[in-house]
């Protein structure tokens, strides 16, 4: 992931975790609109001024020095353009700037002809020129002065190629003091006597002067040549570093350290199968080569330093081009320590396996390392590229790229850092409608961290805690309680992306991103089994499934509970995004009805009792054949033996309850007997008491006792009742018809045939007729009766009977009787 920002019409891109931001870009476009400006070097001083020196064309008087010096805010303070009395190529190629803020520069300037002379240039500190000197080496030809140093009183030294002759150039350095006068030149020619030239220059604390460039040395090519000369020019010692396929050597940077040990940097060629590749060397102060490092890419071609640096320790940062296999060319930087014992080393290769380089390295006050140069990017050519590197592993904290506006070609070439961690880098960028421009940006290093991307539920919030300056603005505000403070409480009502940026006391001003994602709450439903009002003793199960955790206020963690009683029952429910919400149900319980089946029972065998239940709108009784309705409350009940009777009653909720009733049957009595005394006309039965006689069918009033006075014509039986109110069935039957009746002679009845087969007439005296005929067996038992209404003559048949005597009983309307015997064969 990037943050890609759009700053004062440039792209600036940088890494994530990137520590980097553009204060500010300035850039210089000459006098022509579309013309090129080029850049040669930077210096950046104690109070953050910063001069850039380069060439500029000019469609006068062609490329013409121009010197810029811009304020810490980026403010130009001061442009000086130089153009050489030739009106022609004039071109920087150093500058340095001493401890009171003058400015020296250094290249070469047109003059007329052939000649081009060293150009050097003082400038004060407001931008006033205050000298220039020209340096011809006498055969009015091309003398290019490549490097300028300041020592500590002033004076200025300058180094390059002064061309000797049509074929041959030496190294020339040249001394002026202060006010610009030409203190000495010191002349060195290799044993080729061709083509030499100087291209780095140092003083130390002494005011040594020492030079790096090549010298064409007789059968050897180019070699690295280092010299040292005193503060009065003359040589102390001169070293030459030639490879040993005795090819080429070409240095490229130099530097020394508190010991006065020299590194210098360069490539040579080491035969066609490696191709180029990078030389560093190290130098005592005596001049004795100590140590020596090659370099060689994994592709075996041209491998080229470009700068060199020391840190505090003594570690030696070499930085330049690679081939490696499979790009074009990479951004490579080498770590050495004193002795250039590799420690580490990055090859940075852009999208695509296309063209990159490190041009200059810086190091700052806490050893960290910044690598400045360009990186090709397929859609905008090459862009700057600035890598920040952790000095003890070699990886990259940051990287950024600057395309400029054409969206073309761009190259950055220099690099400093101040003491307060500011990154400087200067160099080419095309603009649109601009060509070439010089184009300085600032990078101050400050990160700002929004923290880590929040969840929160709908409704919740969440602390957010950046970190970075000193002063913060959050946008949108929406959410925020505040948006000025770095720990503001954010409560957004849906998923929100915040802006912060922090500012520190330096201007710096940096800005990162969280996003708060909003997760919807849980919507718990609690399903229930079944209805939620129901009777006691039923339940009902609520189940609230589908999510991550349950808490109900039972106590239960379950996802579903089963309830018996009444109340309110609520789940809160956890989903996967830790996000919670609550819902409840009502449970109803109604009680069950009080159903009593009634009083226990108590009757006799063969009769019924009610049963009353009570306490329910519905019954149903368990089935039972002696019941009489079983879905009533108050059936017949008609047992033959002791019984339980279960009933269920069902209130108007729908809830039912039981109970229970016994009935205890108890048997009859034993029929009581039954005997007719006609001595006295009493009826006698076996029981003392208890007792109740009917005559025809009807119980005689306090006719309770063992024995009863008959004193009336009729049937007589006695019913027997036992302690539990049981009555026994009828006794015999006693008819008694003689009760105040004259008895008549047998002459008066006639019965024929007689003996019978059972079929017989009975005829009475016509002066009677017949009120009642009955027809008793040998037993008492009356087989036979009528009452035919007065008649005299019955027809009889007692065919069904069995064959004996029968006694023929005749009661007349005139209160008269008569008894005859019978016989059936």
């Amino acid at each position: 992931m990037r943050k890609l920002l759009l700053f004062s019409g440039f792209l600036l891109s940088v890494s994530v975790s990137a520590q980097i931001n553009v204060q500010w870009e300035s850039r210089y476009n000459g006098a022509g609109t579309n013309t090129p400006e080029i850049v040669a070097d930077m210096y950046v001083d104690a109070s953050g001024n910063i001069y850039v020196t380069g060439s500029a064309y000019n469609a006068i008087s062609g490329y013409d020095i121009v010197t810029v010096k811009y304020n810490n805010a980026g403010v130009a303070q001061w442009t000086q353009t130089f153009n050489g009395s030739g009106n022609g190529l004039d071109e920087a190629r150093a500058l340095a700037v001493d401890a009171s803020g003058n400015v020296y520069v250094t290249g070469y300037a047109f003059r007329s002809g052939s000649n081009y002379d060293y150009t050097t240039i003082k400038y004060n500190s407001a931008g006033t020129q205050q000298w220039q000197q020209y340096y011809d080496a006498g055969a009015s030809l091309f003398d290019d002065a490549r490097d300028i140093a300041v020592d500590a009183s002033g004076n200025v030294i300058v180094t390059g190629s002064a061309n000797v002759s049509t074929s041959n150039t030496n190294i020339r350095t040249v001394k002026y003091n202060s006010a610009g006068t030409q203190q000495w030149v010191a002349d060195f020619t290799s044993s080729g006597n061709n083509l030499d030239q100087g291209t780095i220059v140092l003083t130390d604390a002494s005011g040594n002067v020492y030079v790096a460039g090549n010298a064409f040395n007789t059968g050897q090519d180019l070699n690295y040549r280092v010299i040292k000369y005193n503060s009065a020019g003359t040589q102390q010692w001169t070293v030459q570093y030639n490879h040993t396929l005795n090819s080429y050597e070409y240095p490229t940077d130099m530097v020394m350290d508190a010991s006065g040990n020299l590194y210098v940097t360069g490539y040579a060629y080491n035969g066609a199968a490696s191709d180029d590749d990078v030389h560093t060397i190290k130098i005592n102060s005596s001049g004795t080569i100590t140590n020596t490092v090659i370099f060689n890419g994994t592709a075996n071609a041209a491998d080229v330093s470009n700068a060199i640096k020391l840190d505090a320790s003594g570690n030696v940062y070499v930085v330049g081009r690679a081939k490696n296999t499979g790009t074009a060319e990479d951004f490579w930087v080498a770590k050495y320590n004193s002795t250039l014992g590799l420690i580490w080393t990055d090859s940075y290769n852009g999208i695509g396996g296309n063209y990159d380089e490190a041009s200059d390295v810086a190091i700052d006050n806490s050893g960290n390392v910044y690598v400045t140069g360009y990186s090709y990017l397929p859609g905008s050519n090459n862009d700057f590229m600035t890598i920040k590197y952790d000095p003890a592993t070699g990886s990259r904290v940051w990287s950024t790229r600057f395309n400029g506006t054409a969206n073309n070609s761009d190259q950055a070439k220099k690099i400093n850092v101040d003491a307060a961690g500011n990154v400087y880098v200067s160099g080419d960028s095309k603009g649109s409608g601009t060509g070439t421009d010089y184009s300085t940006i600032k990078y101050c290093q400050l990160t700002t961290n929004a923290g880590s991307d929040q969840q929160i539920c709908s409704g919740g919030s969440v602390q957010l805690n950046a970190t970075g300056g000193t002063t913060w603005s959050w946008t949108p505000s929406t959410g925020l309680s505040a948006s000025n403070i770095s720990n503001p409480l954010a409560n957004p009502s849906s998923t929100t992306t915040y802006f912060v940026s922090s500012t520190d006391g330096n201007g710096c001003t940096d800005l990162d991103t969280i996003q708060v994602v909003v997760n919807t709450l849980p919507g718990p439903v609690i399903t229930p089994s079944g209805p939620t009002t129901f009777c006691v003793g039923d339940s009902v199960t609520l189940n609230a499934s589908g999510f991550a955790a349950y808490s109900w206020n039972t106590g239960s963690s379950n996802a579903s509970i089963t309830v018996y009683t009444a109340g309110t029952y609520t789940v809160t429910v956890t989903d996967a995004m830790m996000c919670n919400n609550s819902t409840n149900i009502s449970v109803s319980v109604n009680s069950l009805p009080s159903v009593d089946a009634g009083t226990a029972a108590d009757f006799c065998i063969g009769n019924s009792t009610p049963l009353n239940a009570s306490g329910a709108v519905s019954y149903v009784w368990d089935a039972n054949p002696a019941l009489s309705n079983t879905s009533i409350a108050n059936p017949q009940a008609s047992p033959t033996a002791d019984t339980w009777f279960y009933v269920t009653g069902t209130d108007a909720n729908g809830c039912s309850n039981y109970d229970s009733v016994f009935v205890n049957v108890n048997p009859l009595p034993t029929t009581p007997t039954n005997t007719f005394v006609q001595a006295n006309y009493t009826c006698v039965t076996n029981n003392t008491s208890g007792n109740q006689w009917y005559l025809n069918g009807v119980a005689i009033p306090g006719a309770t006792g063992q024995v009863l006075n008959v004193t009336a014509n009729g049937e007589y039986w006695v019913v027997y009742s036992d302690a539990n109110g049981c009555m026994s069935a009828n006794s015999d039957t006693v008819t008694v018809l003689d009760v105040s009746v004259e008895e008549l002679g047998l002459e008066h009845l006639t019965i024929y045939p007689n003996p019978n087969n059972g079929m017989f007439t009975v005829e009475i005296n016509a002066s009677y007729s017949i009120q009642q005929m009955d027809v008793i067996n040998v037993l008492g038992d009356v087989v036979y009766t009528i009452s035919p209404n007065g008649k005299s003559s019955i027809q009889v048949d007692l065919k069904n009977q069995n064959s004996g005597i029968y006694f023929v009983r005749i009661l007349t309307k005139e209160n008269k009787y008569i008894t005859r015997r019978v016989i059936k064969n």
